[in-house]
């Protein structure tokens, strides 16, 4: 196999090859943070994700270790910024149109941190609905999750901030 893009034909049509290269290394090392390293798992909650709006962005609830949740809508493909604590563990319940119901989902950490899938069954329910996990790295900064949903891509994105420097904090929402 001398084509890396053989591995992920739907990514390397939606990436240039150097971020393709980039995702195919995020994902092979969010694999082995999986297979070596499993996240606390969390208490299910009963809470949801917001409605999808006829735009057919994908909404989120993320519950975080406290118990307290956002709802979020995403815009452009791409979430707000939301806060996490270094090392929190979040459970995050998506919400995509319903046509959507049956497709595979693949949650991938792009810039550290772990995120799984939450059933054992990885595909988005008849609702429209799939929850993933994601816990945070412990150093500071930007961490996202790309979703793939059949080659529709979201992006989810947390920030750990820098106690150090407060400044280099951006905005970011907190429950």
């Amino acid at each position: 196999m001398n084509n890396p893009f053989e591995v992920i034909p739907l990514l390397a049509r939606a990436l240039n090859p150097f971020n393709c290269c980039m995702l195919g290394l995020a994902l092979l090392v969010n694999c082995i943070a999986i297979s070596t390293g499993a996240a606390q798992t969390l208490p299910s909650t009963s809470i949801t994700a917001p409605s999808v709006l006829a735009s057919g962005n994908p909404t989120a609830a993320i519950t975080f270790p406290s118990g307290t949740f956002l709802q979020l809508r995403s815009t452009s493909d791409l979430f707000p910024l939301v806060a996490a604590d270094p090392g929190a563990s979040l459970n995050i319940q998506l919400r995509f149109p319903v046509n959507f119901a049956g497709a595979t989902i693949i949650a991938a950490a792009l810039d550290g941190g772990i995120a799984s899938i939450a059933q054992d069954n990885p595909t988005i329910a008849a609702d429209g609905t799939a929850s993933i996990q994601f816990q945070a790295a412990s150093q500071p900064g930007l961490y996202r999750v790309l979703l793939n949903t059949g080659g529709v891509f979201t992006t989810l994105q947390f920030w750990v901030a820098n106690s150090q420097n407060p400044s280099a904090n951006p905005p970011a929402l907190a429950p």
